[in-house]
Parts: structure tokens; sequence; C-alpha cells
């Protein structure tokens, strides 16, 4: 694979997190956030430190978080990437997380598959 290529970044960018989730070392993984990153859970908004946290606690509970294969796309300084939480195929959580590709840190992530979402996007700053 290249090393321009978004599915190759998004991929070694993510096992990058997860390793530093299942080592605990938090302050190295908060530097792969940017930091005004939000994630959005179906209209809750959580900061990088609960999603470290959310990981974590997966990773305890020995719950598969899997990268997507060939799910990155391009949209020029940053990419989309979705990954994959569950420990079996009927009950799963798809999470979408947008990769600023100059500085690779994660600008923001959602639920991919919510019932709804009623919230509005917290004001940040623009792509």
């Amino acid at each position: 694979m290249e090393m321009d290529d978004p599915n190759y970044i998004s991929e070694k960018f993510w096992n990058q997190l997860v390793h530093l989730v299942a080592h605990n070392k938090s302050e190295e993984a908060e530097k792969l956030f940017d930091p005004l990153f939000y994630f959005d859970s179906c209209g809750t908004f959580h900061n990088s430190s609960s999603v470290f946290d959310g990981l974590s606690l997966l990773k305890k509970k020995n719950i598969r978080i899997v990268y997507k294969p060939r799910s990155a796309r391009d949209y020029g300084n940053v990419m989309q990437f979705t990954i994959i939480i569950g420990k079996n195929r009927n009950s799963v959580i798809e999470e979408v997380y947008i990769l600023h590709k100059v500085n690779l840190q994660l600008v923001n992530g959602r639920v991919g598959n919510c019932k709804q979402t009623t919230a509005k996007k917290p004001v940040g700053r623009k792509m």
C-alpha cells in the first residue's frame, strides 16, 4: 500500500491509538486528538478523554474494536474512516472518524448507526 493511501494512513493511525489504549498511555494518546475534538454519541457530545476511557473499558471487557478495511475516504486535508465495535455481528456499533492528514490528529467522530440524532453540532474550526 502507498504511504498516501487514505486506507493505509487511517488504519495505521487507528492501530497506533488502540495500541496506546491497550497499554494505558493516555498522555501519548491525547496527542492524537485535535484540541477541539468532539465525539457525537447520537446527540450526546464527548471530548477526547471520554473516548480514550471508553476505548479502555471496551478493551478490558474484551469487546472487539476493528478497523473497517477499505472504509477511508479522502477529502483533501482530512479523511474519514469507519471502525466497528462489538462482540458479534448482531450487536455492533459503527463509529466514523475524521482525521486531519497534516497533523495526524482526530478532528471529530460520531456513532455511524444512530437511530435518530436531533442535536446540533457544536461550533468548531472549519476545515
